[in-house]
């Protein structure tokens, strides 16, 4: 097998404590079964790219603001595989 045919790993690190949320809306709206803590410099393995998504809006007269990634890891997180995550509180990269 060729280098090219083999997948990069994508990894995404939490830069600071931070919260995965099952809706990319302000965690302060969701209960607490719809959101889990993430103590930050805690790493995932991702099965693709990160995906930019607006966070939505509670005033529907704001633009919108990609400020949410929606990520699917390779292992799950507290039962769950899929998650949305401020864009602000992690980095992810090819490796």
């Amino acid at each position: 097998m060729t280098s090219s045919n083999l997948q990069r790993k994508v990894i995404l690190t939490t830069t600071q404590d931070t919260i995965f949320k099952i809706f990319p809306i302000d965690s302060q709206y969701l209960n607490d079964k719809a959101k889990q803590s993430v103590p930050g410099q805690t790493q995932f393995d991702l099965l693709r790219q990160p995906i930019e998504v607006a966070e939505g809006k509670q005033d529907p007269s704001q633009p919108d603001d990609k400020s949410h990634y929606y990520i699917t890891l390779t292992n799950p997180y507290k039962s769950r595989q899929s998650w949305y995550i401020f864009k602000g509180h992690v980095k992810w990269q090819q490796v």
